[in-house]
């Protein structure tokens, strides 16, 4: 910790009155390590992170130790003053029969995951790993997830495919949006003068995670009924899926792949980027490969 961050911490432990808080290390997508404050109540199973990015983000780098100290406070506030949904959420995580209905699925980079998947319940799929994770309700509308454990998944004696299966149906039924990015792009106000290649934006309705739509080729069967032929997966981040009909295509593979490297480059954070790969939807097989 740096000398400020120091008397941060020791001025939260003043001043923050019933808190209990101490620097932590979380290992995060891609071996993304973000460092933070690990806020606790003693006697209380609530427990919160406040990271020191999230810090810089907001004031920016050059920070004051009472801004610092306002922040800390007001998310003490908002998310550890107000009580959790269930009584003991433990005791609900635990009952297969109610998590079966939150569990979902998300994408990662299997390479750069490899370690941390040691732990948790995975399927390898090309080069990404499906990990899965369970998201529920705040009382004040907001949502909490936290991710599946392969002893959790003991402890509710069920199977990696019973897992897949339950964290597919529900995605399917919260849903994915299809659109072309000029209409993304004219919802925002900006219009592309003359003739654009026809690219496409998948994603989750909630625009979170929707990536995992890669690993259902029924699904992007059904999202594509209307485009002929095959088409090219753009993998913007683990949040979204950019498609591009072969056809249309005005570059080959390797102008595609220059492509997705550079916007994982300029544009995607550590902890959200998905892959470098392009990849193809086969439409007559309905299967989808990695580019070579």
């Amino acid at each position: 910790m740096s000398i400020k961050e120091e008397r941060i911490v020791k001025r939260c432990g003043e001043e923050l009155k019933g808190i209990l808080i101490k620097e932590v290390e979380i290992e995060k997508n891609n071996n993304q390590v973000l460092r933070g404050l690990g806020i606790s109540r003693p006697g209380s199973n609530v427990k919160m992170m406040v990271y020191w990015d999230d810090i810089e983000r907001y004031y920016g780098k050059n920070y004051t130790e009472e801004q610092a100290l306002k922040y800390i406070s007001e998310m003490v506030q908002e998310h550890m003053d107000i009580p959790l949904l269930y009584h003991n959420i433990q005791n609900y995580i635990q009952d297969w029969d109610w998590a079966r209905r939150l569990v979902c699925k998300k994408v990662v980079n299997y390479e750069k995951n490899q370690e941390r998947l040691e732990g948790f319940p995975h399927r390898r799929y090309l080069d990404l790993a499906e990990l899965y994770y369970l998201q529920f309700s705040m009382p004040d509308g907001r949502t909490a997830a936290t991710e599946v454990p392969l002893n959790l998944m003991d402890y509710w004696g069920v199977t990696l495919e019973e897992l897949e299966q339950h964290a597919r149906k529900n995605m399917d039924t919260q849903g994915y949006y299809l659109k072309l990015m000029e209409t993304i792009l004219a919802e925002h106000g900006v219009s592309e003068p003359g003739e654009i290649v026809p690219i496409y934006v998948l994603s989750s309705k909630k625009n979170k995670l929707g990536a995992a739509a890669i690993t259902n080729p029924e699904l992007l069967g059904r999202l594509t009924e209307g485009m002929e032929g095959d088409f090219y997966i753009l993998p913007s981040s683990v949040h979204e899926l950019l498609l591009l009909p072969v056809d249309k295509a005005e570059t080959n593979v390797r102008g595609l792949r220059e492509i997705v490297q550079c916007m994982n480059q300029r544009t995607v954070s550590e902890g959200e980027f998905l892959s470098d790969n392009v990849y193809r939807y086969k439409s007559g097989d309905a299967l989808v490969e990695i580019c070579e």
